[in-house]
């Protein structure tokens, strides 16, 4: 029994001892955070209190983002009428050494978009904002954006359950990110669309500091899906449905290059007047030099789109094809439906940005005819008979379109014998 007991006192001890510990660290993570954020360019952070208890603690801060930053997000002119962004951040925060630390924060425009805001949202509480870490163990991270509900005239813009999930180390570095809604919807006189059910996730192959997280080339694969996606223009109407994607960039031999493969598919996309299915894109891409291709992301990001340098964008551009990265087209697929199917697949690859240094081979090949695969549109039954006679080869009940690149005539040879220029003539 006198062991039990002791258990259990070293147990209580522990638990404040570790609640006290975890209580003075508290502080210092939110401080820590604080820091990263305050270096960002165009933002400034205030605190108006930070109460600290052995249990609990309040936080209150104000986030300020200039009027130029929100011009640059939305890739407009600060002198349109932009105003400082004020946020005012009320977190209640509670630890103990068996849940560690669980931060619930609520998150209000104030100022002089307050008014505006609450056109969208109902009120100025625009989010909340969960985050939780173990005593070992990863900070993980929630956003959530209230939902919007705006009409005007015969304008809408809903949105249903947005969120933003993060997991982070001690060190602030990001593991990864998601981000999910269940509905978005915009309508514009006779023009709507509607989004469904969207996620999305993002995950380096090892955890980096925010700037890298956002703005390099690195190791780590993207996953992206909508289950639905409407479009009404008042005369037509067209859905896409389950659309999915994943992206993955894997190091090479060579450490200073990454290979990316690419695979889209979708269930079926229908309307008035088209139908197709079983959509898929596989495409693939060697011999990324990373040095050079971040050089490159940097100058689009870091320029002012009116004073970019297009000849610079040129030299950056050079210097990627310089290292000879070559992209795979491995497939590219659809049915019509009555199951036809249309296919595309090339290598092409390029040493700089001219002709000269073009190299492409592939093919393009149909279970039917043009006219019979796109036996929708019969307005175009013509056009569509005359490039079938000129373009494509019968071979064992295929249609089939072989073509190249000529590096000595400068020109696109299709079957052998007809070229691009033969075209023009």
């Amino acid at each position: 029994m006198k062991k039990i007991i002791a258990i259990l006192v070293v147990l209580v001890l522990a638990f404040f001892g570790g609640s006290f510990y975890l209580s003075s660290q508290t502080q210092k993570y939110f401080d820590r955070y604080l820091g990263i954020i305050s270096k960002t360019d165009g933002v400034s952070i205030e605190r108006n209190s930070f109460d600290k208890g052995l249990f609990s603690s309040k936080d209150e801060l104000e986030l300020k983002i200039s009027k130029k930053i929100v011009a640059q997000s939305l890739g407009t002119e600060e002198s349109l009428g932009f105003s400082d962004i004020l946020l005012l951040v009320k977190s209640d925060i509670k630890h103990s050494l068996f849940s560690g630390v669980e931060s619930k924060s609520k998150v209000e425009i104030i100022g002089e978009n307050e008014k505006f805001i609450k056109k969208f949202f109902g009120s100025n509480h625009i989010a909340d904002i969960i985050s939780s870490k173990a005593l070992i163990g990863d900070i993980k991270t929630q956003i959530n954006i209230k939902d919007i509900d705006f009409k005007e005239d015969e304008n809408t813009l809903k949105s249903k359950n947005v969120r933003l999930t993060f997991l982070s180390d001690d060190e602030n570095n990001l593991a990864n990110m998601g981000i999910g809604l269940d509905e978005l919807s915009f309508s514009e006189y006779r023009n709507h669309i509607k989004i469904e059910h969207i996620k999305y996730l993002y995950k380096p192959i090892k955890a980096l500091d925010v700037k890298s997280f956002f703005t390099k080339l690195v190791e780590g694969s993207c996953n992206f899906s909508i289950d639905k996606i409407s479009l009404e223009d008042g005369r037509a109407k067209a859905n896409i449905s389950k659309f999915s994607s994943s992206s993955t960039f894997m190091q090479e031999k060579n450490a200073e290059f990454l290979s990316n493969k690419n695979m889209i598919n979708i269930e079926k996309i229908y309307g008035d007047e088209i139908s197709f299915k079983d959509i898929n894109l596989d495409f693939r891409i060697h011999h990324l030099h990373v040095k050079s291709v971040n050089e490159f992301l940097a100058y689009i990001r870091e320029s002012d789109p009116s004073l970019a340098s297009l000849e610079q964008i040129g030299r950056l551009g050079e210097k990627i094809l310089s290292y000879k990265p070559t992209l795979f087209l491995q497939d590219l697929s659809l049915k019509n439906d009555k199951d036809k199917k249309a296919r595309l697949h090339f290598q092409a690859s390029a040493k700089e940005v001219s002709l000269d240094g073009l190299s492409l081979k592939g093919q393009l090949s149909l279970d039917t005819t043009l006219s019979e695969f796109f036996y929708q549109a019969q307005g175009f039954k013509s056009i569509l008979d005359g490039g079938q006679d000129t373009f494509f080869t019968n071979k064992n009940g295929k249609y089939i379109l072989d073509f190249r690149y000529d590096k000595d005539k400068k020109d696109i040879i299709i079957n052998d014998t007809l070229t691009l220029f033969d075209m023009t003539d």
